[in-house]
């Protein structure tokens, strides 16, 4: 199954997760623009979940053009 969040919407579920996985409790300032690409991986049966967030792709010069490569 697939689906998708509005994070303008649902800020406070995503801030109470990311809270729940903390060591210790702290107020979290969450930016959603800053949350674009990232997955939420949710498995009920087992009751956890994996987050993966991409980095910005790091560019390299070659000879006059820039080629850009993802680190996966």
């Amino acid at each position: 199954m697939f689906g998708h969040i509005a994070l303008e919407r649902g800020l406070d579920w995503y801030k109470c997760l990311l809270t729940l996985s903390l060591p210790e409790p702290r107020e979290l300032n969450i930016n959603p623009r800053n949350c674009i690409g990232t997955v939420l991986s949710l498995n009920g049966h087992r009751r956890y979940f994996c987050m993966y967030h991409a980095k910005h792709p790091e560019c390299i010069k070659k000879k006059a053009s820039k080629v850009c490569s993802v680190v996966y």
